[in-house]
């Protein structure tokens, strides 16, 4: 009868250690799986994703005429009105125009031209009173926005 029990104990304690083993050997393939998989997985799926931010070249190609006879209306105005600059350029919410003094002007598209550029005269007028210059000034909303220096 002392064997018996003992040869019980043997049976539950191999019984055991049996599935201790196989329980760590799929822990292990689980872990593998995940450590060599998961990051192949997420590389596959980052490759198919669309890039939200059009390259430069599609930008350039939707430049429409209207765009460029308004730039050209930009630099006759601010030409006219004396106002030196260095560059025009469209983008999507209105035109850019880098002063030749320093400082960047954003005109809006769907407002009249004209009354932009005397809106700006008078700005700059104010603040060469002042003594100060413009960092930036956008012209596209109802009140402009004006960042002095």
């Amino acid at each position: 009868m002392w064997t018996s029990k003992r040869q019980a104990k043997k049976k539950t304690s191999s019984l055991r250690t049996a599935i201790f083993f196989i329980l760590s050997f799929i822990a292990s393939i689980f872990l593998m799986k995940l450590l060599l998989f998961y990051p192949l997985q997420s590389f596959l799926i980052r490759k198919t994703l669309v890039n939200p931010i059009p390259s430069p070249k599609i930008e350039n190609k939707k430049i429409s005429k209207v765009s460029i006879s308004k730039i050209d209306e930009i630099k006759n105005l601010l030409s006219k009105t004396k106002i030196e600059i260095s560059s025009v350029s469209a983008s999507d919410s209105g035109f850019l125009v880098e002063l030749r003094q320093g400082g960047r002007v954003i005109f809006s598209g769907n407002k009249p031209l004209s009354s932009q550029v005397s809106s700006l005269q008078l700005i700059l007028s104010r603040l060469t009173i002042e003594g100060k210059g413009i960092v930036t000034l956008d012209l596209r909303f109802d009140r402009p926005i004006l960042v002095a220096r």
